[in-house]
């Protein structure tokens, strides 16, 4: 991702967003990057801990976990990305 943030704002404007839009996108998906982890990680961690203790395998529970958040963030993608 770092070989492609540099040429990102002039996809942007080619794609035809202000310089406002852009710098709020710019300013926005950084700290979304850093907060999410911080916010799901505690959450999952509970979950599977909870999980854990019905004898149930947290491997697999970690796994569906991971397959949800990769299938939430390709609908967002495509949602977004228009």
């Amino acid at each position: 991702m770092g070989c492609l943030f540099p040429f990102l704002p002039l996809h942007m404007t080619e794609m035809g967003l202000s310089i406002d839009q852009i710098r709020m996108i710019s300013i926005i998906s950084p700290a979304i990057a850093i907060l999410g982890p911080l916010i799901a990680a505690p959450i999952a961690d509970k979950l599977a801990d909870h999980q854990g203790r019905n004898d149930k395998s947290t491997g697999r529970y970690l796994r569906l976990m991971i397959a949800i958040a990769c299938i939430l963030s390709a609908i967002f993608l495509c949602f977004f990305s228009y």
